[in-house]
């Protein structure tokens, strides 16, 4: 696969170059200078370029126009649109994910410069707030249709609401459904329809904020 390139090497920069790694997928980390997290990387053999990345020429001898895609990620919004947008310059075809502090800027630059992706760091906050209120591994929110749904894992307690029930029947429910069902070591993609759920089941399913209550009754710790 082509490399993606992480901008801006804080600990946003480091954890996205990382779990890329994870995934097996090759890196190219930029950053304006060095830092302690940019020579960890190095350490683990991932190409780091530094200088001034608002160059098109430093892009370019980086290796910008061989990768697939950028995250642009550095604590400035401003920095990380300018470099979004050089990197563009010398790559036409790059994939761009932009983040950025200020929410209500994400719509109107992501129409505006034709970006892929746009994350608040709000936004990105969101799931994790939501896992610690309701007690749920909330991993990912989906705006869907003008919706906002979350994709969500959790584990059936002895008190749940959901024990006997079936992955048919949470779906029939308004805002539920469930893609993944996990019963000792064995998963279920998709599940099956009419299983009854035990407790310690797992399971993984899409849901609205509102169901996303619902389903934490008795949810295991």
């Amino acid at each position: 696969p082509r490399p993606v390139a992480v901008c801006g090497l804080g600990h946003t920069g480091y954890r996205v170059a990382l779990r890329l790694l994870e995934l097996g997928q090759p890196v190219l980390a930029l950053d304006f200078e060095s830092s302690r997290l940019a020579q960890r990387l190095i350490e683990r053999g991932v190409r780091v370029v530094f200088g001034d990345l608002r160059q098109p020429s430093l892009l370019a001898t980086a290796g910008i126009g061989d990768a697939g895609a950028l995250v642009a990620c550095s604590e400035d919004d401003i920095l990380n649109l300018e470099v979004l947008l050089r990197a563009r310059e010398v790559n036409p075809n790059l994939r761009t994910v932009l983040r950025l502090f200020e929410e209500e800027l994400g719509p109107r630059l992501q129409q505006a410069f034709g970006i892929d992706a746009v994350y608040s760091t709000s936004a990105i906050a969101n799931p994790a707030f939501l896992s610690a209120v309701l007690n749920l591994n909330v991993a990912q929110s989906v705006l869907v249709d003008g919706g906002q749904y979350y994709l969500t894992r959790l584990v059936i307690g002895p008190d749940s609401i959901l024990v006997g029930r079936s992955p048919a029947q949470l779906d029939a429910e308004e805002g539920v459904t469930v893609a993944l069902h996990a019963r000792q070591g064995v998963v279920s993609i998709p599940p099956e329809a009419h299983a009854a759920l035990q407790v310690y089941d797992e399971l993984v399913v899409l849901a609205s904020q509102n169901q996303l209550r619902w389903l934490s009754r008795g949810q295991q710790n």
